[in-house]
């Protein structure tokens, strides 16, 4: 997602995070269900190729 995309979504107390590479997008899906977050949405290309992230 891009910066105008979560913008709105940190305007109402949503954490947002801004990834681009898929790489990075599954050490970050890890990193927030440590964390303890339930809902993490993802876009479809990203989540594509994390598909085995995801899945844990």
């Amino acid at each position: 997602a891009d910066k105008q995309t979560c913008l709105p979504f940190s305007g109402i107390g949503i954490n947002a995070v801004i990834c681009q590479i898929s790489e990075e997008a599954g050490r970050i899906i890890r990193k927030l269900s440590e964390e303890g977050h339930q809902v993490i949405f993802i876009s479809e290309s990203l989540a594509a190729d994390c598909l085995e992230v995801i899945e844990e």
